[in-house]
């Protein structure tokens, strides 16, 4: 199972020096983005932001960060990967990447207080 996790993130570290993060707040995959993230209930949006902060975190990890069961955590995340059509935490992750997550997960904060 460790060298499973292992070489999932190697793998992402990898996908992410290739591909090159969408960076200009005004363009049209940052619009796309966040109207994607729109969609997502606010406790939704926390879970992801925590995810995206702690890559590669497991459920469990994640559930202390946001003091909340571990059941609670992967209910979320089964609801994020359904409204942003991915297939589980690695592709999520990618998308994060693809998109610019580190200047969405600052309006996301906005969106939280």
């Amino acid at each position: 199972m460790l060298r499973a996790n292992v070489a999932i993130k190697s793998q992402f570290k990898l996908f992410c020096h290739a591909r090159q993060p969408i960076k200009e707040e005004g363009s049209r995959g940052m619009q796309d983005a966040l109207e994607l993230v729109a969609t997502l209930t606010p406790r939704e949006r926390e879970v992801l932001v925590a995810l995206w902060e702690n890559r590669g975190c497991r459920a469990g990890e994640l559930a202390k960060i946001l003091c909340v069961s571990e059941a609670c955590i992967r209910f979320h995340l089964h609801n994020i990967y359904q409204k942003l059509n991915v297939s589980g935490k690695v592709e999520l992750l990618l998308l994060c990447n693809e998109i610019g997550f580190d200047q969405l997960a600052a309006t996301l904060s906005g969106f939280q207080e």
